[in-house]
C-alpha cells in the first residue's frame, strides 16, 4: 500500500465490516475497540479511553502549533474559551508569548 492512500480525504483507518463500503465506523464503535484494547493490555480504564485520546491529541496540537482555534476545530467547540477550558488552559493562549516568537 502507498503511503498517499493514508492520506486521501475519505479514507478512514477504521472502517465498517458490513454493508457499508468504506465508511468509517461509529463513535460508539470506535470507544468500545479502544476499550478492549486497553482492557487487554492491563492499563487502569479509568485513566484510559476516547476522552483521554481525544484531550491528549489536542494538547499534543496546541504543544506543537500554539494554534488554539486548529484545536477549537478539531474538537468541534463554539468558541476558543471552550477549547482552553476544556484542555485545562486558564488563558485561551498567550498572547505575550505569541508575539514574542513571533517578533511581532
Amino acid at each position: 500500500m502507498k503511503s498517499d492512500q493514508f492520506c486521501r480525504s475519505g479514507s478512514y483507518l477504521f472502517t465498517r465490516r458490513i454493508g457499508e463500503g468504506s465508511k468509517a465506523i461509529s463513535a460508539r464503535q470506535l470507544s468500545r475497540l479502544v476499550k478492549t484494547w486497553v482492557e487487554e493490555i492491563g492499563l487502569d480504564e479509568s485513566l484510559y479511553g476516547m476522552e483521554s485520546l481525544r484531550r491528549t491529541r489536542s494538547i499534543y496540537i496546541l504543544d506543537r502549533t500554539g494554534n488554539m482555534e486548529a484545536v477549537r476545530v478539531l474538537l468541534g467547540l463554539k468558541d476558543v474559551g471552550s477549547a482552553a477550558r476544556y484542555l485545562g488552559h486558564a488563558q485561551p493562549f498567550d498572547a505575550l508569548a505569541i508575539s514574542r516568537t513571533h517578533e511581532i
